[in-house]
């Protein structure tokens, strides 16, 4: 409830994207693009909407003209993100390079690499592990396993454009250095919680 409530974007963001769902599952596509652009400037991670959203256009539409509008107007909210950090911070693409907290850099990786890497100095270093090292590294790397474990086994749990959404967010914040925030960014992949509500004995799971 901390994030939710705090000024951070991650609630008008699950707004707009359960949005974008249920107005294309009515097939409303001129509603399900607004959204997408909306989700994209919410949050990067909302480029997840983009190639879902492109797949029903074009099943539903084919080589249409309508087809390139509804694309253009999905896109829109990317083509404005990057206008944004153009003018704030001088570079279209300043969010692949963020400078962090920690003398840090937030830059694109291989996806998991850090995530791997984390989890292999956990298990060789259980023992001794800090408290400092578990709050900025440690538990969100714990959290992102967590979270692929959950889309795995719900793969026949929920619909697939759930799953495909759920992946492609996973892997967009796996694909950036320095992931201090990752088990933030998953409380607005909602998926991942209609995956955890069908588990049986959820009181044995979770204590």
């Amino acid at each position: 409830s901390y994030f939710t409530l705090a000024v951070y974007s991650e609630s008008v963001f699950l707004a707009v994207t359960i949005l974008f769902f249920y107005y294309l599952k009515k097939e409303q596509f001129w509603h399900a693009a607004l959204f997408v652009s909306l989700a994209i400037l919410t949050r990067f991670v909302g480029i997840a909407l983009l190639p879902l959203f492109a797949w029903f256009v074009v099943r539903r539409f084919g080589s249409k003209p309508i087809s390139f509008l509804l694309l253009l107007l999905s896109s829109g909210g990317l083509f404005l993100y990057a206008c944004i950090n153009k003018w704030y911070f001088g570079s279209y693409s300043y969010f692949f390079f963020e400078q962090v907290s920690f003398d840090a850099t937030k830059h694109l990786i291989i996806p998991f690499q850090e995530t791997v890497g984390i989890l292999i100095v956990l298990v060789q270093n259980w023992r001794t592990v800090k408290l400092d090292f578990m709050m900025s590294s440690g538990w969100n790397a714990l959290f992102t396993a967590f979270a692929l474990l959950i889309i795995i086994f719900g793969m026949r749990k929920v619909a697939w454009r759930y799953i495909v959404f759920s992946t492609i967010s996973l892997l967009v914040f796996a694909s950036l250095s320095w992931g201090i925030s990752n088990a933030r960014y998953t409380l607005s992949v909602f998926p991942l919680y209609m995956i955890l509500a069908q588990i049986k004995y959820k009181s044995v799971i979770f204590g």
